[in-house]
């Protein structure tokens, strides 16, 4: 994030003088050099040559943002959406570029074309697909495309009572399958933090679009961020700790709200939103 020299206002990206004080900002030249710089397609297909090894390494070693990891299958997702593969890499394209100008860099890590491993089904695949990649340079982030057909997901039992397992992608983040109930330590310092976007049945092509656009409409407008965190009650304790990184205040609880009720006391107004929930209606 860029602030002003001058006054310390944040700045809005590529904005040319201070909306504070008016000063202008002597980075603004060098901000568009280095954009010209930035090739997509690098960042596209770096996993899909055989020397991805050695451009990978390079490209994290030059780039001074923090690195991420873009994770799905394109084939499947394409299909999914009822869209066309050169459609969804656009759209994937563009975050890319938008997230390089907010110091993330992002590599399309594409399961269906990809040099690394050609035969991923099952979530043992993928592990050691990510590993051959995070062995190499780790990247801080992995972001998850799509539903767990797209990309697969863990299952453990459950043992809360309410249903029969868990589905989980703490696999992604340990590249590890053990069951957390077995007294498993984890190196969590040491581990990508994972996120997913998960698809849903009947979603179109511009239902997955918004989510993006979104991005971009809160980056750009510097929305002031309103919290509002919903967690089962058995997990409340443990959900206001995690809660309280972001917000000042503490998590509601269910089954005290329905999905009705829940509604209302949230509101419309909040944009950021943490569920900690399992088997709840």
């Amino acid at each position: 994030m860029n602030f002003c020299e001058e006054c310390g206002a944040k700045l809005t990206p590529n904005t040319r003088f201070c909306e504070e004080c008016g000063s202008p900002i002597t980075q603004y030249e060098n901000t568009v050099e280095s954009a010209k710089d930035f090739n997509i397609s690098d960042y596209l297909t770096v996993f899909q040559t055989s020397n991805w090894i050695s451009n990978f390494l390079s490209m994290i070693d030059d780039c001074d943002d923090e690195t991420g990891i873009i994770f799905t299958n394109i084939q499947l997702l394409a299909n999914e959406l009822s869209v066309s593969e050169d459609e969804l890499l656009e759209l994937i394209a563009d975050f890319i570029s938008d997230r390089k100008n907010h110091g993330v860099s992002y590599f399309l890590l594409d399961v269906s074309n990809n040099v690394i491993n050609t035969k991923v089904k099952d979530v043992d695949s993928h592990i050691l697909l990510l590993e051959k990649v995070v062995h190499k340079k780790c990247p801080i982030y992995l972001f998850i495309l799509g539903s767990d057909k797209i990309i697969p997901v863990e299952y453990y039992e459950d043992r809360t009572g309410y249903d029969n397992n868990i589905s989980s992608d703490l696999p992604y983040t340990t590249l590890d399958k053990s069951s957390p109930w077995k007294n498993k330590k984890y190196d969590f310092k040491n581990s990508m933090r994972v996120g997913r976007l998960p698809t849903f049945k009947n979603e179109s092509f511009n239902d997955f679009k918004t989510y993006f656009e979104n991005i971009k409409f809160c980056t750009i407008n510097n929305r002031q961020i309103v919290e509002a965190g919903l967690a089962a009650k058995q997990w409340v304790n443990t959900s206001n700790i995690w809660f309280d990184k972001i917000a000042n205040k503490k998590v509601l609880t269910s089954p005290q709200l329905d999905k009705f009720s829940a509604i209302q006391n949230i509101g419309t107004e909040k944009n950021l939103l943490y569920f900690n929930l399992h088997g709840a209606e």
